[in-house]
Formats: C-alpha cells, sequence, structure tokens
C-alpha cells in the first residue's frame, strides 16, 4: 500500500469477508482493532472503503422479512 501510496493513489478498497456472527458489536470492535492497525503501519493517513459483502443470513435483497432486516441491521 505505501509503494502504491507514492504513486498517487490515496484510497483503497478492502474487501472483508463476512464473520459469522450475529454480535454486530464484537465485529464493529474488529474494525476499529484494524484501523488503530492501519495508524501503526502509518497507512492512517489513507481513505479506505470497506466491502463485506452479503451472506445467508444477512441478504438485503431476500425475498424473506426477517433476513431483509436483520441484512439492514447489520450494514448499519
Amino acid at each position: 500500500m505505501r509503494h502504491i501510496a507514492e504513486m498517487g493513489y490515496i484510497g483503497f478498497d478492502i474487501s472483508i469477508a463476512p464473520q459469522q456472527t450475529a454480535d454486530q458489536v464484537a465485529e464493529i470492535d474488529l474494525y476499529k482493532r484494524f484501523r488503530e492497525r492501519l495508524g501503526t503501519a502509518a497507512l492512517g493517513n489513507l481513505t479506505y472503503t470497506t466491502n463485506v459483502g452479503t451472506t445467508r443470513s444477512f441478504d438485503p435483497t431476500s425475498p424473506y422479512r426477517e433476513q431483509r432486516e436483520s441484512a439492514l441491521a447489520y450494514l448499519k
């Protein structure tokens, strides 16, 4: 990432594998720690987007209301 940033890139998209958990609080804590590690590695000045994807349990396009609601709560 440092090398690419030296070439002028200022942002990166990072695909995150979905976690098999319904505990969003724990997952948010993992994201916070990840962000701290980027800062420790002197990469905190870059911008990042994440793509968490969907799972069977968290699918906002599901025909099943309960799955859609779970997905929306997860994505918020």
